[in-house]
């Protein structure tokens, strides 16, 4: 049945008040550490007032000369159907962040949110998305970033899905500073910005209520810090609930 407007307002409110809570949650003074594009989904949108509920966990991990960074994250992310092709998800995590810059070294806590619009085509077979983010930690000089990126998504039926994003990340400058130590080197560079892409899995026995996804990425930031690696693994799990009276 076509959603009701009674419940395409129930998944607003839903998207909403999901969002004030991590706000309220928060409450950020400074943000931004380490990098976290993880995915968890293919081309193909929700359909309308349908409810996806999905948590998470990701590694992440940074290569340079004399550089290096390491950071765990889990989470849990809700996502809602707006219209045939276009749906929006808010996610939060929390995790641990450790960085060694020659003789400095960094230790601290993350809390990350992601607000990720989607507009999918081709019959959900490419997508297109912005996820805007913040990650708040004590340690890090406050900035947010956009992620803009293309998914394209292969579908065997309903029972596996192969998913190939790629993306280029913007942030603000001087991000991945502590105590005027950047981790690209120097002090307080303006941070080029990161392109690569993910490839993610979905297997279940029907994708469109419930899937298993573990992914990987790889990127690289532009410019004079393009020799630097960024790459890691996440996992997921969704669950779909449609909103809609049967």
């Amino acid at each position: 049945m076509k959603p009701t407007a009674s419940s395409l307002k129930r998944g607003f409110l839903a998207a909403a008040a999901i969002l004030f809570f991590i706000l309220e949650l928060i409450r950020p003074a400074e943000s931004r550490a380490q990098f976290w594009p993880v995915m968890f989904d293919g081309a193909r949108t929700l359909r309308q007032a349908q409810l996806e509920i999905t948590p998470f966990a990701s590694g992440s991990y940074y290569h340079a000369t004399n550089r290096t960074a390491t950071g765990y994250l889990g989470g849990i992310r809700a996502g809602i159907g707006i219209s045939k092709k276009f749906d929006l998800r808010v996610a939060y995590g929390y995790g641990d962040y450790n960085a060694a810059v020659s003789y400095h070294y960094l230790k601290s806590r993350q809390q990350v949110v992601t607000l990720e619009p989607k507009f999918s085509f081709l019959n959900g077979h490419l997508s297109f998305q912005v996820p805007v983010g913040l990650i708040f930690s004590k340690a890090n000089r406050s900035s947010f970033w956009l992620q803009p990126g293309i998914t394209g998504s292969l579908r065997i039926k309903e029972f596996m899905e192969f998913n190939l994003t790629t993306s280029i990340e913007i942030v603000t400058p001087g991000v991945y500073s502590h105590a005027g130590v950047s981790l690209m080197g120097g002090f307080d560079p303006d941070f080029d910005p990161i392109l690569g892409g993910n490839f993610g899995l979905a297997f279940s026995s029907n994708l469109r209520r419930w899937s298993v996804r573990p992914e990987g990425f790889l990127y690289f930031p532009l410019g004079q810090y393009s020799h630097n690696m960024f790459y890691g693994w996440a996992v997921a799990f969704t669950y779909n609930i449609d909103l809609t009276k049967k």
